[in-house]
């Protein structure tokens, strides 16, 4: 197996993300145990994931936010 190109392939990412049915995840886990880069990669990539959410939004992004979610409710409503 061409396990940097398993990497390269984006499953990594999309198992960190949820993305991924559960027989994907299980070959995940499965191919994480029996190569330890697979496993490097999930944990650098989780740790990315939850730096990228301690990271509070720009100021503006939270209105232009909220501006789309109020133009949304008077197209539903």
């Amino acid at each position: 197996m061409d396990v940097r190109t398993y990497i390269e392939s984006g499953i990594v990412e999309e198992y960190c993300l949820g993305l991924l049915l559960e027989h994907q995840c299980e070959e995940v886990r499965r191919l994480a145990a029996l190569f330890p880069e697979i496993q490097k990669e999930i944990e650098i990539t989780e740790a990315a994931l939850f730096a990228y959410l301690d990271t509070p939004p720009r100021p503006a992004l939270k209105g232009q936010i909220l501006g789309a979610l109020q133009n949304w409710k008077k197209l539903f409503n």
